[in-house]
């Protein structure tokens, strides 16, 4: 079971946990999933402005 782990980081570089979450399987309807919580959770001025990945193509499609 994959742990997506959600973090943030202050203009003082600073890094905090926004959150974790278990998914059941690495595929883009599970973080598809993850992504909508989290904005659900989150109102719209403090959605993030830049998203940094390890170049995994299933997140990269989760994310466009």
């Amino acid at each position: 079971m994959p742990l997506l782990e959600i973090v943030g980081m202050t203009s003082t570089d600073m890094i905090f946990s926004v959150a974790f979450m278990f998914l059941q399987h690495e595929r883009e309807d599970n973080f598809n999933w993850a992504l909508d919580v989290l904005r659900g959770i989150m109102n719209d001025s403090v959605l993030p402005h830049v998203i940094v990945i390890d170049r995994d193509l299933v997140v990269m499609n989760a994310i466009s």
